[in-house]
This record gives C-alpha cells, structure tokens and sequence, in this order.
C-alpha cells in the first residue's frame, strides 16, 4: 500500500488504499489474518519515491524470509494478502 500511496497521492487514493488493504486483511487466510493482527503493520518508510520504493521491497523480503523460517505454510496467504492490497 506504501507503494501505491507514494505513486498516487493524495486524500482519496490514501483512502481508496486503506480500504483495499481492509479487504486484503478481511480475505486472508486465518494464520495471516492472525499474525498481522498481533504484529500490527510496520510503519511505511517516509522519503521520495526512489527511497521508498527499496526500502518496502526489503521489509517484504525479510517478513518473506522470517514467515519461511518460522510458518512456511503461511507464506503464499501473505503473498496473496500484500499483493490483494
């Protein structure tokens, strides 16, 4: 959502955005649906759309890498989730 907000700003695409993460949240597997909710979300990164843009593909990379290592059967539910947002 970091991603498109930065490419998009403004009030309504920030809006139109949190309610596409909603329903990416609310069609989520149950372990996914459940890890976010403990975790919360990360604070996306602030700067132009050149920083930005490394900065979330490398916080994917890791909850990709971490979600591996600890619950491989959720990895593909995340996937779906992030790009569903």
């Amino acid at each position: 959502m970091a991603l498109v907000s930065r490419a998009d700003p403004g009030f309504f695409a920030t809006f139109k955005e949190s309610v596409a993460g909603s329903r990416a949240l609310a069609a989520a597997p149950e372990g996914v649906r459940d890890l976010l909710k403990a975790e919360g979300f990360p604070t996306p990164p602030r700067g132009t759309a050149e920083e930005v843009t490394p900065a979330v593909m490398d916080q994917l990379g890791a909850a990709v890498g971490l979600l591996q290592g600890k619950a491989p059967e959720q990895v593909e539910g995340f996937k779906a989730v992030v790009l569903g947002a």
